[in-house]
């Protein structure tokens, strides 16, 4: 395990996460930190019956705010945002304005790869 990624989990040891979207994105890296993070929200407009087949890979210490028409109270510590969610919505705005680190899977990789990145 390279030093970057060492230290991002030492990084999130503690914190309250949440994961926005759980279409392809996010699903197993929210699985992972489970492990790590204090708390772990999983926030989908779809209901638990849509989404019960991704619900079932999950442990079960994971919090679901699910078939919101908004995310409710961000008293979050990072936001992980899936592809398809607008990074400037008022929503991610207003967290950003708390203090609230707004990040996505695509972005910690870039952080921690332990390669050159050319693209």
């Amino acid at each position: 395990m390279n030093e970057k990624y060492k230290n991002f989990l030492k990084y999130i040891k503690d914190k309250n996460i949440m994961f926005c979207g759980m279409g392809r994105s996010n699903i197993p890296l929210a699985a992972m930190f489970s492990n790590y993070a204090n708390k772990i929200i999983i926030y989908d407009n779809m209901s638990k019956k849509d989404l019960k087949s991704r619900i079932s890979l999950f442990p079960q210490n994971i919090e679901y705010r699910l078939g919101n028409k908004s995310l409710g109270n961000l008293d979050m510590d990072i936001i992980f945002r899936t592809p398809g969610m607008n990074y400037f919505s008022n929503e991610l705005t207003l967290a950003k304005k708390k203090g609230i680190a707004v990040t996505s899977e695509m972005e910690v990789f870039f952080d921690v790869c332990p390669c050159k990145i050319i693209g």
